[in-house]
């Protein structure tokens, strides 16, 4: 049989598919019809189930022979969101100070019997308070971790890691472990009228928790 041209026969015996001519497939009735119709090539070129096999094959061979290069992947993926986060974050510093400004002589910019405009006015300040909760988290997240250890008690009734105090309303990351692994989480210190607690979950015991504080610039 010849490599360049394949034959295939449906089984009601009423196509013929001949090899490959001037660019497309020819398909011919049975003889005595005289009637030939020509398809584009576009479409003989959905993907057979062998090659859908193949792929995914390939993937689940990658995925367990060499996990680095899967780890490479996604390392790649969180490095670009990391970038676009610190590009947007300047400009979401200057919007949100923009909203702020307006705000403050909002007489000038917004017409007060107009609602469409009172209306902007009320959403504008929504997004601005979004934007600095946005702003606070994205300062955690790139901030750098200058201390991490063991809490413990002091003769104060103060939690403290390696001298360092937390009092109520200071931010702390502590090491939890959850369903999706061992993580660190954020949360604030508050005080209950007897003892230290962590807003997040106030059964967790401070004493013995590993934590981490980092510097923020203000």
């Amino acid at each position: 049989m010849d490599a360049n041209k394949h034959r295939l026969e449906q089984r009601s015996g009423k196509y013929q598919m001949k090899g490959l001519q001037g660019g497309g497939y020819q398909t011919n009735e049975k003889r005595g019809s005289g009637v030939s119709r020509s398809f584009h090539k576009a479409a003989w070129l959905l993907p057979s189930r062998a090659t859908v096999a193949t792929c995914i094959y390939k993937t689940e061979r990658m995925i367990l022979f060499y996990p680095e290069r899967m780890i490479s992947m996604n390392e790649s993926m969180k490095n670009k969101i990391t970038v676009e986060l610190e590009t947007l974050l300047p400009r979401m510093q200057r919007v949100s100070q923009m909203i702020v400004t307006v705000e403050g002589n909002w007489p000038a910019h917004y017409n007060r019997e107009n609602p469409e405009d009172q209306y902007l006015r009320g959403m504008f300040c929504r997004v601005g308070d979004l934007l600095d909760d946005a702003k606070r988290l994205l300062d955690q997240a790139f901030a750098e971790v200058v201390d991490e250890g063991i809490l413990t008690k002091n003769m104060g009734g103060r939690y403290a890691l390696h001298g360092r105090e937390f009092t109520s309303g200071q931010t702390l990351e502590y090491l939890d472990q959850n369903d999706d692994g061992v993580c660190w989480e954020l949360s604030r210190i508050e005080h209950n009228g007897h003892d230290y607690y962590l807003v997040d979950d106030c059964s967790i015991q401070l004493e013995g928790l590993r934590v981490r504080y980092k510097h923020i610039a203000r």
